[in-house]
């Protein structure tokens, strides 16, 4: 899981960040991946090239069981919570990671000897604990996200982004993008979910929210809260249905909330980009059992994301999304934000899909146009450029290579570059809008600087978007001006591969796993710092 390019470089000219973006998005996502499953490997891919996610928030970690088995406390402390957190401390992320996102092919469910069974997100948030037996059965245990109501007092706290609640190492709200294993979508499928959840985001969409009632306990269970939501989103503009009927074939849905064992997705209309889609049943997110829908079939039928149970939960209501989901969701959170807000006890519930899909917020385009032309030595000039940005006051904060450099208003931005490294270089530039519910755009600009005559030259012979899987790469990288240092490769910032003679470098595909990953090439000088060459995006595939 080493990730040694982020800590060569030393940033002299760096001011201290004089107010922090937090406004919740890619930035403040941390991606975990399992190395020992070539699945995570590849959903990760396609997500960091989705949704843009900093290759510095890539975190990569091993573990040793499998999807379907209860894992320990222990084990998860071992293998995931301990060496997440490592890295975030190492990386210099704690003040800025406010989520984790989890890549397929991680173990989902967790207990030990006399304790009760909690999902991976319900282990994330409360940082490595398993809560007493009560406290998960009863659903007593309460959410610091959790914005109401309860049945007995139908007040909703106002919506907010991650930002303003009190972030600690106790725990993380949490995600899985998708499942591939038993009872889980097909590669292209799970991919396919991420790719449609970022189509609507800004959309506002027109689409349905249905609250399908019926006697069953699953749905009994929580009808007390549909008309007060449905009352909320009209007032925002958003429709809902309250019907005993499931939302019919032509109809356009963004949103289902239901109880039941079973459900029938082909008899339904069209699940919209940023639907949500959830049915209140024992073991939808259970996948060493064969009964019941599985939270996968909502996604495979077009729904961004979905929540089940992964062990027998009862028919709690605060285990599950309350019908206020969908009110966050309107006032333009992200879907985790909305996740969280509206799950009073999450500890055995899985959520799944694209957690940064913003249906309801502003869509905004942040751009950086560098004013130097070629390598820069001494001053760089960055021009940055926002469409769509609504009225108020902004916040902007820029990173180098994933460090934070200065937080400013300025514009155009200059970077001192003779205290950076020869080579490539990436700029980050980060803007954030509004008060409670704020919004978030990204843009990255790479340069490069060549204050020494120093740099890195790759070369690869073959299609760079046609590489199989299992395939060793060669690259002949060649060294100008460097007559010290050791040479390596970085596949997504992760060293990868070895030497094979002279400047010839290689790494076998099945390290970096399937889809879009970025090569570089990287010299760690013996005085410090570290020049790397031009990225190189390829594109792996399929043998078949």
């Amino acid at each position: 899981m080493r990730c040694d390019k982020f800590f060569v470089t030393t940033f002299l000219f760096f001011t201290v960040c004089l107010a922090c973006v937090q406004a919740f998005g890619p930035n403040n996502l941390a991606l975990i991946v399992n190395m020992a499953s070539p699945d995570s490997l590849t959903l990760a891919n396609h997500y960091v090239r989705i949704r843009g996610i900093p290759l510095e928030n890539v975190i990569y970690v091993t573990t040793s069981s499998d999807t379907e088995v209860n894992v320990s406390e222990r084990q998860f402390n071992d293998e995931i919570w301990i060496p997440v957190n490592e890295e975030i401390d190492r990386r210099n992320l704690r003040d800025r990671i406010l989520a984790w996102a989890y890549s397929t092919g991680f173990p989902l469910k967790y207990a030990d000897e006399g304790t009760p069974v909690i999902s991976l997100q319900g282990i994330t948030l409360t940082g490595g604990v398993i809560p007493d037996m009560d406290v998960v059965e009863k659903g007593a245990y309460s959410s610091p996200y959790y914005r109401g109501p309860g049945p007995d007092q139908h007040n909703l706290l106002p919506s907010k982004s991650f930002e303003h609640f009190v972030q600690s190492e106790k725990g993380f709200p949490s995600m899985v993008l998708g499942h591939t294993g038993r009872w889980g979508n097909p590669m292209p499928v799970a991919v396919n979910v991420l790719k449609k959840g970022t189509l609507g985001d800004g959309a506002k969409p027109r689409g349905t929210i249905y609250f399908v009632t019926s006697e069953d306990v699953r749905s009994t269970c929580r009808q007390w809260q549909y008309a007060d939501a449905s009352g909320m989103l009209a007032a925002l503009n958003v429709r809902s249905v309250i019907s005993s009927n499931y939302p019919a074939k032509g109809t356009s849905i963004m949103g289902v909330l239901a109880g039941a064992m079973y459900i029938n997705t082909s008899q339904m209309g069209t699940f919209m980009p940023g639907c949500m889609a959830e049915h209140l049943t024992s073991f939808a997110g259970d996948f060493s059992r064969d009964d019941h829908t599985k939270v996968t079939g909502w996604l495979a039928a077009g729904a961004t994301a979905s929540a089940g149970a992964v062990t027998e939960p009862y028919a709690l209501w605060p285990k599950f999304p309350s019908a206020f989901f969908y009110v966050h969701y309107a006032r333009g959170c992200s879907l985790i934000e909305s996740f969280y807000q509206s799950v009073r006890c999450p500890l055995q519930l899985l959520m799944m899909g694209e957690p940064l899909s913003k249906p309801w917020a502003q869509n905004m385009m942040l751009t950086i146009v560098s004013l130097n032309e070629g390598p820069v030595a001494g001053k760089a000039t960055f021009y940055v450029d926002i469409l769509g940005a609504p009225r108020g006051p902004r916040r902007v904060a820029y990173y180098v290579d994933g460090q934070p450099v200065v937080s400013a208003t300025a514009n155009p931005l200059e970077i001192d570059t003779t205290t950076l490294s020869d080579g490539w270089h990436e700029l980050r530039a980060v803007t954030r809008f509004g008060t409670e519910v704020s919004l978030q755009t990204m843009a990255t600009k790479s340069f490069e600087v060549n204050n020494h005559g120093q740099s890195l030259a790759v070369r690869y012979a073959g299609d760079i978007e046609h590489i199989a899987i299992g395939e060793v790469v060669e690259l002949v990288v060649e060294p100008i001006g460097l007559s010290d240092g050791t040479i390596r490769l970085y596949a997504n910032e992760r060293i990868v591969g070895s030497r094979k003679e002279d400047n010839v470098y290689q790494f076998n595909t099945e390290e970096v796993g399937q889809g879009p990953v970025r090569l570089q090439a990287g010299c760690s000088l013996e005085k410090g710092g570290l020049v790397m060459s031009k990225p190189l995006d390829i594109i792996v595939v399929d043998a078949k």
